[in-house]
Formats: C-alpha cells, structure tokens, sequence
C-alpha cells in the first residue's frame, strides 16, 4: 500500500505528537516529584531541633546555707534554623542517693536562637564533696516549638552521670523523641 505525501504527513505528526505527550508525561512526574521533596525540605527547615549539648556539675559552696554540695546545669542547644521555644515539663536530678525535695526553680523554659546554646540549673544538691566519685541519675522532658509556635515536640531522657574531680562522664539509658 502506497502513501501520499499527506498521509506520511499525517503519520509522521500523529508520531511526533505521540512522542511530545510522552515526554510532556516524563517532565510532569518529574516536576510533582521535586516539588515533594522541595516540600520536605522546606518542612524539615522548619523544624525545631533542640539536643543536649553538655552537662557540667559546678561543686563548692551552696548560696544562702554555706552547704558543701553540687550544682548540675543541663547546655541545650538550638541546633535547628528557627528560633525555638522550650519548656522543662519534668526534671529530677539523683546524685548519690541525694535530691532536692520540692526543688524551686528560677526558669523552667525559654527562647533559643538558631546555633545558640542556653543553660538550664537544677537547684544546688547538699553533698559530702570529698565523696568523689559521685554516681547519679538525670531524668527530664523537655517540650518545645518554633516561633510562631507549630507543632509542638517532647524530648525524654534518663541519663546516669559519673562525677570526679577531673571530669564528668554521662550516657545515656534512655532516649524518646515524639
């Protein structure tokens, strides 16, 4: 069977058509696609990100009652890219056997810029310095947010702390992050 030429045009349109309508399809996938995960990164940016960066323990003498005793102080660190907001829910420090019943805190919360560090005290513990070393036991849950407050994360940690006179040592038992 023999063609003419508006037939061979035709055909030859139809297929070059055909072609464009799968390359069109290719480029729409890929399009959706990156937009997803342009959409992830974007959420993943705003996402608040605050993680315990150290934890010192400063001995001596306790303000107002000239106790021997140590001070714990928990570093957070903003290490996300929005400002946070953060609220200590719970905290209970055991340091040889010891804590501070009904322990009255100055601030339980606060604002962190990206990349900076803050300090959170747990009240001064009356302890036998000379004991050295000292075991224990940190538990606490923080909440926090970004500003404007999003949705809202809950960190949950047990830690056990070794302290001497040269450095304090901590690993951590558990870990929860919703």
């Amino acid at each position: 069977m023999k063609m003419n030429t508006t037939e061979k045009l035709s055909l030859f349109t139809g297929i070059a058509t055909g072609i464009l309508v799968c390359i069109t399809g290719f480029y729409t996938f890929y399009t959706y696609r990156m937009v997803s995960i342009m959409k992830e990164t974007f959420l993943l940016e705003r996402r608040p990100y605050i993680t315990l960066e150290n934890i010192k323990v400063v001995q001596g003498k306790i303000e107002d009652s000239g106790d021997t005793g140590i001070q714990i102080e928990l570093i957070f660190k903003n290490v996300g890219k929005v400002l946070t907001n953060y609220t200590i829910k719970s905290i209970l420090v055991i340091i040889d056997d010891k804590t501070v019943t009904n322990p009255n805190f100055k601030n339980l919360g606060g604002s962190i810029f990206p990349g900076i560090s803050t300090v959170f005290r747990y009240p001064p513990i009356k302890i036998d310095i000379p004991k050295i070393p000292l075991k224990g036991v940190i538990d606490y849950t923080i909440e926090y947010s970004s500003v404007p407050k999003d949705t809202c994360y809950t960190s949950h940690k047990k830690i056990e702390i070794l302290v001497d006179n040269v450095q304090t040592k901590w690993t951590f038992l558990e870990e929860n992050e919703t």
